[in-house]
């Protein structure tokens, strides 16, 4: 009986862990777009959707992440556009595109 028991606390260990991982991710997500860090968020959120992917909240908050990203980018595009610098401009305009 207690290596059975001590398996299943085991079992148990694991998987709270597991779930404590998968709430991390979202986590970070919020946070860093709660702080509009777009790209750290869209990482944070695809890390917790491919440890989750049936979560549709999960999904939701990565689709958003990446709508919000690009048109952050695509913004900071055209501000660096006006002022002449082309090249910086043309890397955010990229970044803009990998998202939409």
């Amino acid at each position: 009986m207690k290596k059975a028991a001590f398996l299943s606390i085991i079992a148990l260990i694991f998987i709270l862990s597991a779930c404590s991982t998968f709430n991390r991710s979202y986590k970070l997500g919020t946070e860093a777009a709660t702080n509009r860090d777009w790209d750290k968020a869209i990482k944070h959120f695809e890390r917790a959707v491919q440890e989750d992917p049936d979560n549709a909240a999960y999904r939701l908050a990565l689709t958003r992440a990446k709508i919000m990203a690009s048109y952050s980018h695509a913004f900071t595009a055209r501000k660096l556009a006006a002022e002449g610098k082309k090249e910086e401009a043309l890397a955010e305009y990229e970044k803009a595109l990998a998202f939409d």
